[in-house]
């Protein structure tokens, strides 16, 4: 049987032999009544359903083919194998459009609807009755019979959501609403058995999200409901999926941030641990119930200010310790008795001149490192991997316990605890005080970079895939193993760091160069510049509401940056000198705890290759007024290598106590202390 044609007035051609096809696209249904054949009762022929229904959206002009089964009686099927001529009728109520044509088996028949979508057809609900007319002549004189087939075709808006982002909170004790999210289906005909849904947590940790799904009026509403756990905000991403009764199958996704709070103030945290007698005690708290209080006061410490940045952190400035020793953190208002947080006070450092030599490859420098406050080691890179240094009787000496061979980089946790280091594409976490293998996790990357502490204890690390792109890759640190990874949304080789207290993290990447906010509860990417701003030469203040960028792209200045990463202030990278004389070339600079001060290593690029360090007050930057010199410190002569100095950049970090200057960099290590710089 071959196509008669979509026209109302009718055409026939003579079925002459079987056609074959393939496996057919048709919808479950009920049939209808057929003909008979041969004058008895049996049906002939009938369609395997009543009704097609068929959905698109507005939008969609590309024309599409769907098939409806027939099927044919014992008689008739034997009478087509024995050569009995027939001839088809096809005729539709509606022809604007759809397309139809039959053909007819050995077993079965089918109905072949293409749908033309014209520009043009407005939004709406058509309904076409097909009819399939089946005679022994061409006069149809002797009819076989005749069936009717539904085709509903609905061309519809897309739908409408109510929002791409649910937040919603769950306070102890109070009356709470469920977060809401709803899609309007319009014209659409969605039943609630086609709505599915998948939720995505952004980090590796037990189900808190429930949700009831309803519809009403052709809306679905998903009700979203968090389950109680510890206090903070938790993220998810919620995909929906659905059918329409026409076959229409899509999907939409919404993010969810979900806040759970108690009325019961309770302290989770307390960052950084390390503070020094007579040195006020700038600490960051995180917890529950921190909005309940009208007044912030803590057991043991004399509070000064406090500045409630989120709801569950607050940032607390306290007046100087007498005495070294641990200090409770509790709040005067809570009655939490356990668990509760320490500070670990020391007495200032009173450290030596000191350098230590790597023997490396000045071709290939290495400058990176910092210094562990809580077990008093520094650990900085060489061209071979790192070292560890640490302090007994009275100067700082070489830990050989700990092996650096080939390590690409290394940190330790914000508690003191561990020690993360990388090598290629694995992390390895130490034990910090004894360097006691604790775990060894693959990342299956191409290589491991950058490596940052996440304000939830997780860590997250810059590196390249076997595939080469660049991505983030995030450790879970409670169940030690790699939970996820991200390609990074610009740029190139990402370096991530994270504030001293925990509550910021962010990255940069070269190349293509972006500057972004990674948020550790959404896992997303926010990107705040497209400017060179890049971290590796970049020192941030202890809440990360000031930095410095000492490398900012072709920049001669040295940038200072609020917490929008808006330049409100600039150290010279160039100090000009009298004529005939070179200018002072910076080498390498760093941010004090509190933002307020910064040090810049400078080369007077001279024979005697002397070096020496500025400090500069930045607090009238506050003012919209410019830094001030406040003291310089000078190095001994030819301390570093000329030509090393003209190529590369130092890497600089200060002591807790910031009475300690550490400088590596010519494959050296130089303890500059501050408080007695005799050289």
């Amino acid at each position: 049987m071959k196509l008669i044609n979509n026209a109302i007035t009718s055409l026939s051609i003579k079925v002459f032999s079987f056609l074959l096809f393939g496996t057919l696209l048709s919808a479950c249904g009920g049939g209808s009544s057929g003909g008979s054949s041969g004058g008895n009762n049996e049906k002939a022929f009938e369609f395997a359903q009543s009704t097609l229904k068929v959905d698109v959206y507005d939008y969609d002009n590309n024309s599409r083919t769907d098939e409806v089964y027939v099927n044919i009686s014992d008689k008739l099927r034997d009478q087509i194998a024995n050569g009995k001529d027939i001839y088809a009728f096809i005729t539709q109520t509606d022809q604007r459009f759809s397309y139809v044509s039959a053909s007819v088996s050995g077993e079965r028949g089918k109905v072949s609807i293409d749908s033309n979508l014209i520009d043009g057809l407005p939004v709406g609900i058509y309904t076409n009755v097909i009819t399939l007319k089946l005679c022994f002549d061409q006069s149809c004189s002797k009819t076989i019979g005749e069936d009717k087939l539904t085709f509903v075709f609905g061309r519809h808006d897309t739908p409408e959501l109510s929002s791409r982002r649910v937040e919603f909170e769950n306070i102890e004790g109070a009356e709470n609403n469920p977060g809401e999210f709803s899609i309007d289906f319009k014209t659409m005909t969605v039943p609630q058995s086609q709505i599915s849904y998948d939720i995505d947590y952004t980090s590796n940790s037990a189900d808190w999200l429930s949700i009831d799904t309803t519809v009403n009026n052709n809306t679905a509403t998903l009700a979203l409901n968090g389950l109680e756990s510890s206090c903070g905000t938790k993220h998810a991403k919620v995909t929906v999926n659905f059918t329409s009764e026409g076959g229409l199958s899509d999907y939409y996704t919404f993010d969810v941030v979900y806040s759970y709070d108690t009325t019961t103030p309770t302290i989770y945290t307390a960052y950084p641990k390390v503070h020094y007698t007579n040195q006020p005690i700038q600490v960051s708290l995180t917890g529950c119930g921190f909005r309940t209080l009208d007044d912030i006061a803590l057991n043991n410490l004399d509070v000064v200010s406090v500045n409630r940045r989120e709801d569950f952190r607050l940032d607390v400035t306290a007046n100087a310790v007498d005495e070294s020793g641990t200090v409770s953190v509790k709040l005067t208002e809570s009655t939490q008795e356990e668990n509760l947080p320490e500070l670990t006070v020391k007495n200032p450092s009173n450290y030596d001149f000191q350098v230590f030599e790597f023997n490396g490859n000045i071709s290939d420098p290495s400058t990176a490192g910092f210094y562990d406050a809580i077990n008093d080691v520094i650990y900085v890179e060489f061209d071979f991997g790192w070292k560890a240094f640490k302090y007994e009787s009275d100067s700082w000496v070489e830990d050989d316990s700990f092996n650096g061979d080939l390590v690409d980089n290394a940190m330790t946790s914000r508690d003191g605890t561990a020690l993360y280091k990388v090598t290629d594409s694995e992390l390895f976490k130490l034990d910090a005080t004894n360097y006691d293998l604790l775990s060894a996790n693959d990342s299956y990357a191409n290589s491991l970079g950058s490596i940052n502490e996440l304000s939830n204890g997780d860590i997250l690390m810059g590196g390249l895939s076997s595939s080469g792109n660049h991505y983030l890759y995030y450790f879970n640190s409670a169940s030690e193993d790699f939970f996820s990874s991200v390609e990074v949304e610009q740029g190139r080789n990402p370096i991530v760091k994270t504030t001293l207290d925990g509550s910021r993290t962010y990255f940069s990447t070269n190349i293509e160069t972006a500057f972004f906010r990674y948020d550790a509860g959404s896992a997303k990417q926010e990107k705040l510049s497209e400017e060179p701003l890049n971290l590796q030469y970049a020192s941030l203040s202890q809440n990360g509401q000031r930095s410095l960028f000492y490398y900012f792209g072709n920049s001669r200045t040295i940038s200072i940056r609020n917490d929008d990463f808006e330049e409100i202030g600039t150290l010279p990278r160039a100090i000009p000198q009298g004529e005939g004389e070179n200018s002072h070339v910076a080498r390498g600079a760093t941010l004090s705890k509190d933002g307020n001060t910064a040090y810049v290593f400078y080369d007077e690029a001279n024979v005697e290759n002397n070096t020496y360090i500025l400090q500069y007050d930045l607090t009238p930057l506050s003012e919209n007024e410019e830094p001030v010199l406040t003291q310089r410190f000078d190095m001994q002569p030819s301390l570093f290598n000329q030509s090393y100095m003209m190529m590369y950049h130092f890497n600089l970090f200060l002591s807790a106590d910031e009475n300690t200057l550490f400088i590596n960099g010519d494959d050296k290590l130089v303890i500059f202390p501050l408080n007695n710089p005799a050289s």
